[in-house]
């Protein structure tokens, strides 16, 4: 049940970008923005280019930034 809980979450954030590719901040001298998965403790960290959104990581909001690795 959680398992699904969050994917239904996940698909209504990438839903949101497809609508509004500019909702997570830009961060200063970063390629990236992130954008909280709302009522989880779940990030999307994602690019914009041009209109096309694409994501490039599911982040752990407990876990450090940037990784180390």
């Amino acid at each position: 049940m959680a398992a699904e809980t969050l994917a239904a979450r996940l698909d209504e954030t990438m839903a949101l970008l497809a609508r509004f590719p500019e909702a997570g901040p830009a961060l200063p001298g970063r390629s990236f923005r992130i954008l909280q998965v709302a009522g989880t403790p779940y990030r999307l960290v994602y690019s914009l280019s041009g209109a096309e959104v694409t994501i490039l990581r599911v982040w752990l909001g407990a876990r450090a930034w940037p990784p180390a690795s």
